[in-house]
C-alpha cells in the first residue's frame, strides 16, 4: 500500500478491516480517523461521535462515496453490503437469479453470530422466524425408531431457514439505500490501479472502486479474477439436496431421519410452523457426476436412483420431487485459497472459504 495515491491508500486501508468470518467491520479507531470522508461519524453500535481531522484523505479528491459492486444477494452479499453502507460506501448488489433464491437448509446461530444479528438490527426478526425445531428421531427401513439426535446438536441457540434469513437481510439492507439488481450477472472484470471496469450480461459496462464476490462456492467472480473453479474446489465425495413438501407425516416441530450407514441418509424436518417439511438427502458418489447444476429434472432422477433402497417413507418423499419448485442440489466441496483479495477484487463467504465437513467426516450418517 506504501506509495499508493492517498485516495487508494485510504480505501484499501479500510477494506482491510473487514472481518470475513464475522461479516462486519472491525472498528479500528486509527483507521476510521484516517478514512472517513465525513466530519462527524458515529461508530456502529455506539453513540460516540468520532471527530475527524480537517485534512481527511478524501477531501477535494472524491466527494462521492466509493462505489462497491457485490456479486450475490445471499447471506454474505447482503451482510457485506449492509456494513459497507454503514461505513460510508455505496454498494450495489447484482444477482443472477430474477428474485431472492428459495430453498436450501436451515441455518443455526450461536455465540458471536447472534451479536452480528443484533448489531444489524435483525435479531428480533430472526427470532420470529425461529423454526423451534425439536429432536430428530432416527428410524430403520421399517420405520422403527432406534436413536434420537437432540436438537442442541444441530439447531444451535436459534435456527432459521436460509431463504427466510436471506429475505430478512435483503430487506434490512435495501432500507439503507443499497441498490439490488436482479436477473443480471458479471461477465468480465478489467482491474486497474484506480478501479475495476465491469461488464454485465445485460446492463451497460460500469466502473467500480471495488468488486466483491459473494456468489457462493461456484463463484463467477472467483473464476474471472483468480482462476477456474477446479483450482480451488475440492470434492468431498458426496452430494446433498433439499426440497420442500407438505407435512404428510404430521411432524410437530421435530425431525425424522433414516439411512443405510454407508451410501445415503435422508432427513425430514417440520418447517413454517408445521405447515410443510423440508427434506434433505445426502448420498455418496466416488466422483463428480456429469449433471448440470441447473437441470432439475436430471437431478431428481439421480436422487431417486441413489435413495430408492432406503425404505420407510423414502419412496413417497422422492415422488414429491416431481412437483418440487425449490430443489437445491449440489456437490459437497471445500474451497481452499491462499488469498482472498486480488487488487481491487475480493471474495467473501463460500466463494472464498466454503468449509463443508472435513473429508474424513463426509460419510453419510446415520
Amino acid at each position: 500500500m506504501r506509495g499508493a495515491p492517498p485516495r487508494d491508500r485510504a480505501l484499501l486501508a479500510h477494506i482491510s478491516q473487514i472481518d470475513p468470518n464475522a461479516g462486519f467491520m472491525l472498528h479500528d479507531r486509527a483507521v476510521e480517523r484516517e478514512v472517513w470522508p465525513t466530519q462527524d461519524y458515529h461508530l456502529a453500535g455506539s453513540h460516540i461521535p468520532v471527530a475527524l481531522p480537517e485534512d481527511d484523505l478524501f477531501a477535494g479528491i472524491r466527494p462521492e462515496p466509493p462505489k462497491v459492486l457485490i456479486s450475490g444477494a445471499g447471506v454474505a452479499g447482503s451482510t457485506v453490503a449492509y456494513w459497507l453502507r454503514q461505513h460510508g460506501y455505496a454498494p450495489t448488489v447484482v444477482e443472477r437469479a430474477p428474485a431472492l433464491r428459495r430453498g436450501g437448509q436451515a441455518v443455526d446461530f450461536r455465540g458471536q453470530a447472534l451479536t452480528v444479528l443484533e448489531r444489524m438490527g435483525v435479531l428480533d426478526q430472526v427470532r420470529e422466524r425461529d423454526t423451534g425445531i425439536g429432536d430428530c428421531t432416527v428410524v430403520d427401513a421399517a420405520g422403527e425408531p432406534y436413536a434420537v439426535i437432540p436438537a442442541v446438536v444441530y439447531a444451535g441457540e436459534l435456527e432459521v431457514l436460509i431463504d427466510e434469513l436471506i429475505e430478512i437481510l435483503h430487506d434490512r439492507t435495501a432500507k439503507t439505500g443499497v441498490e439490488y439488481r436482479f436477473g443480471d450477472s458479471i461477465t468480465a472484470l478489467a482491474p486497474y490501479d484506480d478501479g475495476v471496469d465491469v461488464t454485465f450480461e445485460h446492463a451497460p459496462p460500469e466502473r467500480f472502486d471495488l468488486v466483491i464476490g459473494a456468489d457462493g462456492a461456484h463463484s463467477a467472480v472467483r473464476s474471472l479474477a483468480f482462476g477456474p473453479e477446479t483450482d480451488f474446489a475440492h470434492y468431498l465425495g458426496c452430494y446433498y439436496a433439499y426440497w420442500q413438501t407438505d407435512n404428510h407425516l404430521g411432524l410437530d416441530h421435530e425431525g425424522m431421519a433414516t439411512g443405510d450407514g454407508q451410501t445415503a441418509a435422508l432427513s425430514v424436518f417440520a418447517v413454517k410452523n408445521n405447515q410443510h417439511t423440508r427434506t434433505g438427502l445426502l448420498f455418496k458418489a466416488d466422483r463428480l457426476l456429469p449433471v448440470d447444476r441447473h437441470d432439475q429434472s436430471t437431478q431428481a432422477e439421480i436422487l431417486k436412483a441413489r435413495a430408492a433402497h432406503l425404505g420407510w417413507q423414502t419412496p413417497t418423499l422422492l415422488e414429491k420431487l416431481d412437483s418440487a419448485v425449490d430443489l437445491y442440489f449440489d456437490a459437497m466441496v471445500q474451497i481452499r485459497m491462499d488469498t482472498w483479495p486480488a487488487g481491487r477484487i475480493a471474495l467473501v463467504g463460500d466463494a472464498a472459504y466454503c468449509a463443508a465437513p472435513r473429508p474424513d467426516a463426509a460419510r453419510p450418517r446415520p
